[in-house]
C-alpha cells in the first residue's frame, strides 16, 4: 500500500469522526459528550503513536523523521486501546457510565468509515460489515449488542478470511476479549 492510499484512509477516518461528532452535536444535542469523546480520541491517538515509537525504537534511532510517517501496526493499536481504557478507568470513571453513547458513536463512525471506503476503493466485500453495522445502529445500543457486534466481526473474518477495522487487521482473539468484556459490563450494569 502506497503512502497516498494511507493518507486517503486517514482522511476518510477523520471525515467519519467529524460526521459522527456532527450527528451528536446537531441532531442528538449532546455537546458535552462531544468534548468527552474528543478527549478520549485524542488520548487514543497519543497512545497509538507513542506505542508505535516505542515498538520501533531502533528504527526511531536510525531514521527519526521516517518513523513518524511509518504507519502503525495492529500491536500498537491494541496497546493504544488498552492504555486508553486504563487511562479512562483511573482518570474519569464517569465516562464509563455513558457506554451506550460510546457504543452508538463507535458504530456510527464505523458505518461512515466503511461506507466511504466502499465508495472510494470500490471494495464490495466491505458491504457485509456495513450491513452488520447498519443493523446494530438500528437495533441496539448496549453491551449486549456490542458483544453481538464482536461476534459478527469474528464470523465475517472467518467467512471472508481477512477484514480490516479502521484500517487495522485486528486478531480474532482481540474481538473475543472485547466480547467477553462487553458481557461482563452487561452483567455488572444489571447488578
Amino acid at each position: 500500500m502506497n503512502i497516498t492510499s494511507k493518507v486517503y484512509e486517514v482522511g476518510i477516518l477523520i471525515v467519519s469522526l467529524l460526521l459522527g461528532s456532527a450527528y451528536y452535536y446537531f441532531i442528538d444535542n449532546k455537546k458535552d459528550f462531544i468534548k468527552e469523546m474528543g478527549d478520549v480520541i485524542f488520548q487514543l491517538i497519543i497512545f497509538v503513536v507513542g506505542w508505535k515509537l516505542v515498538l520501533n525504537f531502533n528504527f526511531l534511532i536510525q531514521e527519526p523523521m521516517s518513523v513518524l510517517v511509518y504507519p502503525s501496526n495492529a500491536l500498537s493499536f491494541y496497546l493504544g486501546i488498552i492504555s486508553t481504557v486504563i487511562y479512562v478507568w483511573f482518570k474519569n470513571r464517569a465516562l464509563l457510565k455513558r457506554v451506550d453513547l460510546w457504543l452508538r458513536f463507535l458504530l456510527l463512525v464505523s458505518f461512515f468509515y466503511e461506507f466511504m471506503m466502499i465508495i472510494y476503493y470500490k471494495d464490495y466485500t466491505r458491504i457485509y460489515y456495513l450491513v452488520l453495522l447498519g443493523l446494530l445502529l438500528i437495533r441496539g445500543h448496549n453491551w449486549w449488542w456490542f458483544s453481538i457486534w464482536q461476534v459478527g466481526i469474528v464470523l465475517l473474518k472467518l467467512y471472508l478470511g481477512s477484514m480490516l477495522v479502521f484500517g487495522y487487521s485486528v486478531n480474532i482473539y482481540f474481538h473475543l476479549i472485547f466480547m467477553v468484556g462487553g458481557l461482563l459490563c452487561l452483567k455488572q450494569s444489571q447488578g
